[in-house]
């Protein structure tokens, strides 16, 4: 009988190293992931602020520019709308419309266009990465 409970307590002894070598296998696998996350989190989270910082300036250089061609468009239609035909008043409005379309920035307009494109490119990487 006596050297049953000796058995039995060398059982239990082995059974409790396993379950203390296994606690430290857990443990060291959840610190591990830890520090893999909060490195994903350096890198990513400025990155991910960075292109929302170049989104919002694209769409701010995009509304001016949608503004100013919104004024373009209605001088035009001011000045084609008149009843009066095309006397000296319109022809003023049309050559302003005119030097307004030509003063339009395109080489700015199409940076923003790319700017804009590679930070929606950069957004679908992003979202991407996260929905696998």
């Amino acid at each position: 009988m006596n050297s049953e409970f000796y058995e039995t307590i060398e059982e239990i002894k082995v059974y409790q190293k396993k379950q203390t070598t296994l606690s430290f296998v857990r443990m060291a696998a959840s610190i591990i992931t830890l520090i893999i996350i909060v490195a994903v989190m350096i890198i990513i989270v400025p990155k991910a602020l960075n292109t929302m910082e170049h989104f919002n300036a694209t769409l701010s250089n995009m509304d001016i520019m949608v503004s100013d061609a919104g004024e373009i468009v209605s001088s035009v239609k001011n000045a084609a709308g008149s009843e009066n035909g095309l006397n000296s008043e319109n022809m003023e409005e049309l050559t302003e419309a005119i030097q307004k379309i030509n003063s339009i920035d395109f080489d700015r307009l199409n940076e923003s266009i790319n700017n804009l494109a590679d930070v929606v490119s950069g957004l679908s990487r992003l979202t991407g990465f996260f929905g696998r």
